[in-house]
């Protein structure tokens, strides 16, 4: 049974995501991919309760680093 689970940032704690591709294809070499990424993390750091600290985006994968503020739902900010 799949249950919801909702956290929410209870200080102004940073934490660290990692997205992969399924079967780690490196489809971030390509331009068109890599600037969904971008724009997705643009809009997260101008319309969701965050920072973005830092960030790397490798051809198969993405790391982040995400400081949502005191009270934020983490899985609206990874969702979105």
């Amino acid at each position: 049974m799949l249950r919801s689970h909702n956290a929410y940032a209870e200080g102004h704690y940073a934490f660290f995501v990692t997205c992969t591709v399924i079967e780690w294809l490196p489809l971030f070499k390509l331009e068109p991919y890599r600037n969904v990424i971008l724009r997705s993390l643009r809009y997260v750091v101008s319309h969701k309760p965050t920072e973005l600290n830092a960030y790397v985006l490798m051809p198969s994968h993405f790391h982040g680093i995400f400081w949502p503020h005191q009270g934020a739902r983490t899985g609206d900010i990874l969702r979105d």
